[in-house]
């Protein structure tokens, strides 16, 4: 009967063939479809204290931008789609203005109840809403630069906006095309001296003017893109009194919005209940993940430190 020491002698361990076969099963990781929840990726590991705060920052910024470009592979047909349904809006938007015919406001109840806006004050409304896209688009990329206590990650943020916007889009486009409302803008009423609907094929597919439309009316897209702000703050901000004031403004400025006959209060209220059951529904069907390959990669500080020294 042999011996085991003969029969290792005679079957020695082929470290080579082991390692290799291990690299293969990294790499069927890496190149695995799996998904994960962001909450089950690990923090990433601390530079070096000697470094200076500057420096800690920079090797923090490519060790996050690592994990967002991997997630940014996975993510970035949805922020195509985004773009492309924002051009298709743009078409749907001149089509309308061109159909668009220039009459008297509908009897509003907003409008009865609040002052208008006139002339300059009517920016307000644009001030506003371009402040908290701004608000919304820095805490969007304050994960490469902040280390939050759980993980947080600028392109889920960013993808599920698009997607809501492209759904958002597709029912507005639908409604305000059904029905064609007279707009009550300023530009838009009767004798108006700067209305100026596109008259050509080549203006309906590359006019770009978000702010001097006619007709896009139900349901408001100044409403749509800020509750898209104030939902980005109310899914991934911890903190309650930043979600409570974003909340406050994004309805401050649908006041705003209606005080300055941009949009039918019936705009603004539509709105306000279509986006957030989008939201909700995106985010039931497809909740957070990135892929389980950021687990296996490499963010181990020293590989950046050498950079930033």
């Amino acid at each position: 009967m042999p011996r085991v020491a003969d029969m290792l002698e005679a079957e020695p361990i082929d470290d080579s063939a082991t390692q290799s076969r291990q690299s293969r099963q990294k790499d069927d990781r890496l190149n695995s479809t799996s998904v994960i929840s962001p909450s089950q990726v690990p923090a990433l590991e601390e530079p070096d204290p000697e470094l200076s705060f500057f420096q800690r920052r920079k090797v923090y910024f490519l060790q996050h931008s690592q994990r967002e470009w991997t997630i940014f592979k996975a993510k970035w047909y949805i922020l195509l789609i985004g773009l492309v349904a924002q051009y298709v809006h743009m078409v749907f938007h001149n089509l309308v203005y061109y159909l668009h015919v220039q009459r008297e406001p509908l009897r509003d109840l907003g409008f009865e109840l609040m002052p208008a806006l006139t002339g300059t004050s009517q920016v307000t409304s644009e001030v506003l809403l371009f402040t908290l896209m701004g608000a919304s688009i820095l805490y969007g990329i304050s994960p490469s630069f902040y280390r939050y206590a759980r993980p947080k990650f600028g392109i889920l943020m960013a993808a599920r906006v698009f997607a809501v916007m492209s759904l958002a889009i597709v029912l507005r486009v639908v409604s305000f095309m059904v029905t064609i409302l007279p707009a009550p803008n300023y530009q838009c009423r009767p004798g108006a001296p700067n209305y100026n609907p596109p008259t050509t094929a080549q203006e309906m597919f590359l006019r770009f003017d978000v702010f001097t439309g006619c007709g896009d009316l139900i349901f408001s897209s100044h409403m749509t893109i800020a509750i898209c702000c104030a939902l980005v703050f109310h899914k991934y901000c911890d903190s309650i009194f930043v979600r409570i004031f974003v909340w406050a403004y994004t309805i401050t400025l649908g006041f705003i919005i209606v005080a300055a006959r941009k949009h039918y209060s019936v705009d603004v209220v539509v709105a306000f209940y279509t986006v957030p059951m989008i939201w909700a529904l995106y985010d039931y069907l497809y909740p957070d993940t990135v892929p389980a390959a950021i687990l296996y990669e490499s963010t181990d500080p020293k590989t950046y430190e050498n950079n930033v020294v």
